[in-house]
């Protein structure tokens, strides 16, 4: 294996679900219409607390441009050069759940953020 092959694998362990965020949300259909899986709390989680992490495959916010705007539904900016991507084979937990803040649906009134995590597995 070629090592810049690394950034076209979404996971070693794509169905090893992260025992971290198994303790404090789960996936089901959103409530949001149309919005498919959801993320959602299992107990009360308190302010600033770190419930889930958002990891895939890294490619050039260029790249991300270029698609159909349908494939970009699970991406999101890292900073200004590239995105993470969840690529659309792998959107439901049935293909891919070792990371599931991909599954956090947007809200106009927000009541979480995203921030960077030195994660042990992901980095």
């Amino acid at each position: 294996l070629d090592f810049s092959d690394f950034q076209k694998i979404i996971s070693w362990w794509s169905m090893k679900s992260d025992p971290y965020e198994s303790k404090l949300v789960y996936v089901a259909n959103s409530t949001i219409q149309g919005a498919n899986e959801g993320l959602f709390a299992k107990i009360k989680i308190l302010p600033n607390v770190v419930v889930s992490f958002y990891s895939g495959i890294q490619i050039s916010h260029k790249q991300c441009d270029k698609r159909d705007w349908k494939e970009n539904d699970n991406t999101i900016s890292l900073n200004d050069e590239y995105v993470i991507d969840i690529p659309k084979e792998f959107s439901s937990i049935n293909y891919y759940c070792a990371s599931l803040g991909h599954k956090a649906n947007h809200s106009m009134n927000n009541n979480s953020k995203y921030d960077f995590y030195e994660h042990p597995r992901f980095g």
